[in-house]
């Protein structure tokens, strides 16, 4: 049910329900942890402001506390999408200015070489005149109006080729500077400082490549959208951080990645059975941690469970389709 949907429903009165309230709540959190990668700044804003909605619906609200705040989410919605499509334009803007710049650098190669092949001629010519001369001062003279335009050519193309090639290396330096913050923004996880999910595709798929079996091993934070709800989105990020930790913990020698959603994935390399590396992921996921939480002016000690799936990927597997069967224990 999508939110325009929950809108018309509002609008006749028919949601204001605690078990609406909760498909409200889940599907504003949905939207939150599956928004398009933007800013980092913005982003966070984005799911902080999604968060304060989910907290501030209650069983006290109204139908028309219900309206109001779906509206909001829709324009809150709107506008990330709208910042994160116009980031995008800029980006594509400036890659088309690259690629006419480049344009122009090889034209600027291939009409040199054709002045050059000019000047050649035109040497050339001169020295054919020149060898039917009798005279040996004007075959010398002949000769040193070839070494000038031999040097003057030269020179010529020097100063031009350096010019380009500092403005070329000028324009490499600043698209490398912008890369390689694209590549670092959208490879770590803010949260837990974990590599983020492009980062654990990449590193199934060079296993694979490779032809080598390895084992993965998905750990799902038992009712993390519940608390998120509840206590606000900050806690949860404070308790995902804290299974990360748990974790490196607990798989020594293990690779962690952010995977989608409240879901930490951990590569486990194969030191002597796959059976091996397969229990200890299972005694991992197996861990009962606390967390101790401020709500309403009283303390809650909050039990944090993982659930846990252990899955051995063969060098024979298709990347895509593992993605996929991690996802749908993720959802699940």
């Amino acid at each position: 049910m999508d939110l325009v949907l929950l809108g018309s429903h509002l609008k006749s009165g028919t949601l204001a329900t605690p078990d609406y309230l909760q498909y409200i709540q889940v599907l504003l959190t949905g939207l939150s942890i599956h928004a398009l990668e933007g800013d980092p700044t913005q982003l966070q804003d984005f799911r902080d402001q999604i968060a304060s909605i989910t907290g501030s619906l209650n069983e006290q609200s109204t139908d028309e506390d219900l309206l109001v705040n779906t509206g909001k989410a829709l324009r809150i919605l709107g506008e990330y999408n709208q910042s994160v499509a116009d980031a995008r334009k800029r980006h594509a803007d400036e890659l088309r200015l690259m690629l006419v710049m480049m344009t122009g650098t090889v034209s600027f190669l291939t009409a040199t070489s054709e002045t050059s092949v000019n000047q050649l001629q035109t040497i050339e010519r001169k020295l054919q005149r020149a060898s039917t001369l009798e005279d040996a001062r004007q075959l010398r003279a002949q000769m040193t109006d070839c070494l000038t335009i031999v040097r003057s050519e030269s020179a010529r193309i020097q100063s031009e080729s350096k010019a380009r090639l500092r403005s070329l290396q000028a324009e490499v330096d600043r698209a490398s500077s912008r890369i390689q913050m694209a590549l670092f923004d959208s490879s770590i996880d803010p949260v837990t400082g974990l590599p983020a999910r492009a980062q654990a595709e990449q590193a199934i798929a060079a296993k694979i490549t490779a032809g080598h079996d390895q084992v993965a091993a998905m750990f799902v934070v038992d009712r993390l959208s519940s608390i998120n709800s509840r206590f606000g989105r900050a806690t949860g990020d404070d308790i995902l951080l804290l299974v990360a930790q748990q974790l490196a913990k607990r798989l020594s020698g293990a690779t962690l990645f952010r995977w989608s959603g409240p879901a930490i994935l951990a590569m486990l390399e194969i030191a002597t059975t796959a059976e091996a590396a397969e229990n200890q992921a299972k005694l991992a996921g197996a861990m009962s941690v606390e967390k101790t939480v401020e709500a309403e002016a009283r303390s809650v000690l909050l039990p944090i469970h993982c659930l846990c799936r252990v899955q051995r990927i063969s060098s024979l597997a298709v990347a895509d389709e593992v993605y996929r069967s991690l996802d749908q224990f993720t959802v699940a």
